[in-house]
């Protein structure tokens, strides 16, 4: 999901003499200012060796390395029982059916919080249905697959959970019948892509777990992306941005990471601008 426009950006990136891209290495930690407390650069770690380097920057450094969702510490301490339904209250939650990436190990939140910076929403995720797919082992979407004619869904006891002779009113009566509702389903199946008799084997199962694209807390942010401290103040020279801050949209919807990641990180890198220039001021007033 979103891998077209990440290669878009990538290929800008890539086009440009001034962007350097290192591959392999990870924040491990932020380096502070002795005079204010703001952040000056970073420590990286090159993946798999004790090999350090420092990076200063003038301006500012910018957290976009996403969430928590593989970080199965993280995951037991603030997902676990924190579900805001009665059903799903208390149930264990795993990384490993999640979508999101293995880089999403909660590296800019533990960075952020070593230098006191305040979160929020830690608790939540960007939940979807995923399953293992039987032919490569590995995690998958299950939104898809369960919205196919010819399958039902059931629970762990083999029932049925939904009951489509419930009076649900004409809005769900009316689902299935304009092409949006339509996408997700077999075009060569008529007159309803998404629904078809189960009369044909051979039958199977597939189970389908309670997992996640993302988590949707971390560092607290202002409306310029700055990190701020549990008190509210800003840390100087410190951005956050994507799922390595607190999400900004609601729990539903498409682009809820991506597009959040681009317009704080266009914001935080405008206001570094205006700050080289002096006139921080001005920015903030519009």
């Amino acid at each position: 999901m979103g891998r077209s426009l990440i290669a878009q950006l990538l290929k800008v990136c890539k086009e440009h003499d001034n962007v350097e891209i290192w591959t392999r290495w990870e924040l491990s930690e932020l380096l502070l200012s002795g005079r204010d407390g703001g952040v000056i650069g970073a420590r990286i770690q090159r993946r798999g060796s004790d090999e350090l380097v420092d990076i200063h920057a003038s301006l500012g450094v910018i957290l976009t390395t996403g969430g928590f969702s593989q970080n199965q510490e993280m995951r037991d301490a603030y997902l676990a029982g924190t579900a805001t339904s009665e059903a799903t209250s208390g149930m264990s939650t795993k990384a490993e059916w999640s979508l999101a990436s293995n880089g999403d190990a909660g590296i800019a939140l533990r960075a952020s919080q070593r230098i006191g910076a305040g979160s929020a929403q830690l608790g939540q995720v960007w939940g979807i249905p995923t399953m293992i797919d039987p032919r490569t082992g590995k995690v998958t979407e299950a939104m898809f697959a369960i919205s196919k004619p010819f399958s039902i869904v059931v629970d762990g006891c083999g029932r049925r959970f939904f009951s489509e002779s419930q009076p649900y009113g004409e809005a769900v009566r009316s689902m299935g019948e304009d092409k949006y509702q339509q996408f997700i389903g077999d075009p060569t199946v008529v007159p309803n892509p998404c629904m078809g008799p189960v009369k044909e084997g051979p039958f199977y199962g597939i189970r389908i777990f309670p997992g996640d694209a993302g988590t949707r807390g971390g560092p607290q942010t202002d409306q310029f992306a700055r990190v701020l401290r549990a008190d509210g103040s800003v840390i100087s020279g410190l951005f956050a941005g994507g799922n390595a801050s607190v999400a900004l949209l609601g729990t539903q919807g498409a682009g809820t990471t991506l597009a959040p990641a681009m317009t704080e990180g266009f914001i935080a890198v405008k206001y570094m601008q205006h700050l080289a220039r002096g006139s921080g001021g001005i920015f903030e007033d519009r």
